[in-house]
């Protein structure tokens, strides 16, 4: 299709508005009782919607540009994990038709790259601070924020050169109990930080972007469902109700986003530099999202990860962090037996993989070993048991010989 052609397509303008205009589409378009419809069924084969939300898959970070934001200075990159992130499922989107989502997703308007909204960034953070009833901060928010807080040193407690470890452990001091004192102090920061009543906070939480390197040429966006089991008319019956598969647009595991900010200090103790790192951590804890009690929505630190944060001036720092090694590329392309990735890959190893891209006779899947991904490419006649490859399958990967073979030699079986 035509879309295929754009390098850099407003996905979001496919997804919401133009894969109504296109022909094949068009054609099931009715009119019942005064309403128009897409009438495809289960009998369409293939289904017509296939052919364009595969644009959708396919598309990888590579083609697109990274939004821009010369107002946030203060930064972070966190990847998502297994199974993903769900944003705007509240969207309206869903024609009946079969083939088509049912739940909607937030794209940005002007790129159509999805994003996280910043208001449900700060709506994630700022729920730490509200742990009483009624949205209301008292003793429950005080241990809520120490806990994010020893959280934090726990996650460096193997990194020497934490520089914010002695910040950290005086804010955590500052809260040294749940009692009046302590309350008062939270809500000061709370009013601070996010505003009150009518007043707006001095931090500012920008939308979260897709943190896009031009060397990352996986697709980030795939097809997911759930199942529920509902019966019309009793509720009791749901047990023993056939499921409604339920189709959804997801963001996939192992996808950047950079979450922004404007953040200023609230004091000798709570810096921005502090209070940038509760925010992060606060997310890997919590997750943001739909799903998240399912495992949607949540995070893990990015491969060479670095925070940012706004000097006084206007000039930007970079702290930089041990985090994981850089993602590795094609298998064939890492053959020295020193490689410490290799050195792991023995013969007769098996490693479970996702298939992330499905293109003519030719599939990548990508495995992880240890903390490092690896891609590796696999011609679709030769998948071990038959069938065919699809997106976000899982399957099993076989080492016949050393991985410095060359080429490498492995099997690739489907998982049922």
């Amino acid at each position: 299709m035509s879309w295929n052609n754009y390098k850099s397509p407003n996905l979001g303008l496919l997804f919401y508005k133009h894969i109504y205009k296109e022909s094949l589409i068009l054609r099931e378009l009715k009119t019942k009782d005064g309403a128009l419809i897409i009438d495809v069924t289960k009998d369409h084969k293939p289904n017509p919607f296939n052919a364009y939300y595969n644009v959708l898959y396919n598309k990888p970070l590579v083609d697109f540009i990274k939004i821009d934001n010369p107002f946030s200075l203060d930064k972070f990159s966190l990847k998502t994990t297994y199974p993903g992130l769900l944003c705007g499922s509240g969207y309206a989107h869903d024609t009946g038709a079969m083939g088509d989502f049912k739940i909607g997703f937030y794209f940005d308007h002007t790129t159509g790259q999805p994003v996280i909204p910043g208001s449900s960034v700060k709506g994630v953070c700022r729920s730490v601070f509200e742990m009483e009833r009624g949205k209301n901060t008292g003793k429950k928010s005080v241990a809520a924020v120490r806990f994010i807080l020893e959280e934090i040193l726990d996650r460096h407690k193997n990194i020497e050169n934490f520089t914010l470890r002695n910040k950290i452990e005086a804010a955590i001091q500052s809260l040294p109990d749940e009692s009046e004192d302590s309350v008062k102090k939270i809500k000061r920061l709370v009013e601070q930080i996010f505003g009150k009543d009518n007043t707006k906070g001095s931090d500012i939480f920008f939308d979260a972007v897709l943190d896009i390197d031009p060397n990352n040429s996986n697709p980030f966006l795939a097809n997911d469902f759930i199942t529920p089991h509902k019966h019309p008319t009793n509720r009791a019956l749901d047990p023993f109700t056939n499921p409604n598969p339920i189709q959804f647009l997801k963001v996939r595991s192992e996808v950047p986003f950079e979450f922004r900010f404007k953040i200023i200090d609230f004091d000798e103790v709570w810096t921005k530099e502090v209070k940038l790192e509760l925010f992060k951590q606060i997310l890997l804890t919590l997750g943001i999202g739909a799903k998240t009690n399912v495992g949607y929505g949540q995070f893990s630190e990015v491969d060479a990860n670095k925070t940012i944060t706004g000097n006084n001036d206007g000039k930007k720092s970079v702290e930089k962090k041990p985090g994981l090694a850089p993602v590795k590329t094609i298998l064939d392309e890492i053959t020295k037996a020193s490689d410490p990735v290799a050195k792991q890959i023995k013969n007769g190893s098996e490693w479970v993989g996702e298939i992330v891209s499905a293109k003519n006779d030719n599939f990548l899947i990508v495995f992880k070993v240890g903390e490092e991904a690896v891609t590796v490419k696999k011609k679709a006649n030769k998948l071990k048991n038959g069938g065919v490859p699809e997106i976000g399958k899982k399957v099993i990967i076989k080492f016949n010989d050393n991985f410095v073979s060359d080429p490498p030699n492995f099997t690739v079986t489907l998982v049922d």
